[in-house]
């Protein structure tokens, strides 16, 4: 195992609804981005973020809000102590957090899974990152790929499935499987 890379699993009983977001890039939550996270996640109380948080007074301002933070770490991460890999353990199923970096879209999948397998060597159902800026949800060689889009600074999806506004996502798994809603904030 890579001494250099920092691994956690977790349990998050099926049926629990968690909010997903990623690459907020900021220094503390604005009133507007706090309203926001309050409005749409006012039924949840835990908050799953995929990295590029910027500063850890983001995690204290979603912890202050009420909400339980887990957080990968970003490329833009410098200041955390996160971990780069989370595995959370869901029921029958095993879902990898991590931020991922460099390159387009499968390129970033495709070296997040990389990292993921050189930390855990189980099964991987399901696989969410960030990074990119922009939403995905598909399943490509038996994992389904998972990507919120960014809250706060959304990009450009050359592939035209989502417009360049502001997303974010609901997760939670059950008997029919697992449950990822994009929403555009």
């Amino acid at each position: 195992m890579n001494s250099f890379l920092r691994f956690k699993k977790i349990e998050i009983p099926q049926g629990t609804l968690c909010g997903v977001i990623s690459d907020t890039h900021s220094t503390f939550l604005d009133d507007d981005t706090e309203r926001t996270i309050n409005n749409y996640f006012s039924n949840i109380s835990t908050i799953l973020h995929l990295g590029d948080v910027t500063h850890p007074s983001v995690i204290n301002d979603l912890e202050a809000l009420g909400y339980t933070v887990h957080a990968v770490l970003g490329n833009n991460d410098r200041l955390l102590a996160s971990p780069h890999v989370i595995i959370i353990e869901s029921g029958p199923f095993n879902i990898a957090m991590i931020h991922g970096g460099g390159g387009g879209y499968q390129t970033v999948e495709n070296r997040a899974l990389r990292i993921v397998r050189t930390l855990y060597s189980g099964p991987i159902d399901c696989l969410m990152y960030g990074h990119t800026h922009v939403p995905r949800d598909h399943f490509r060689d038996g994992i389904r790929f998972l990507n919120p889009g960014s809250l706060c600074y959304p990009r450009e999806d050359i592939e035209s499935l989502f417009p360049p506004v502001p997303h974010a996502a609901f997760f939670s798994t059950d008997s029919d499987g697992i449950n990822f809603d994009i929403f555009t904030v």
